[in-house]
């Protein structure tokens, strides 16, 4: 699998979690997951994510799934 399916399949995972989402409770799980990420992060790289414009770090998998408070992505070695 190459890097563009990947971040076509994560994109499309975080993005059908988030439609399961009231309008408000989008705006704060971003602004959630932004603050836990870090200084460096910002909307643009939120949204970048959403729509498969580039991959989900690590790190960030993690963060948003502990806000969410699910599983969301796939969990194996070749989506790392």
């Amino acid at each position: 699998m190459n890097t563009y399916e990947i971040r076509e399949i994560e994109s499309k995972r975080l993005r059908e979690y988030l439609e399961t989402l009231s309008t408000t409770e989008h705006r704060f799980f971003v602004s959630d997951v932004i603050e836990k990420c870090g200084r460096g992060m910002s909307k643009k790289t939120f949204y970048n994510w959403k729509y498969g414009l580039c991959r989900i770090p690590l790190f960030a998998k993690k963060i948003i799934e502990e806000t969410a408070g699910q599983t969301i992505f796939i969990w194996s070695p070749e989506f790392e």
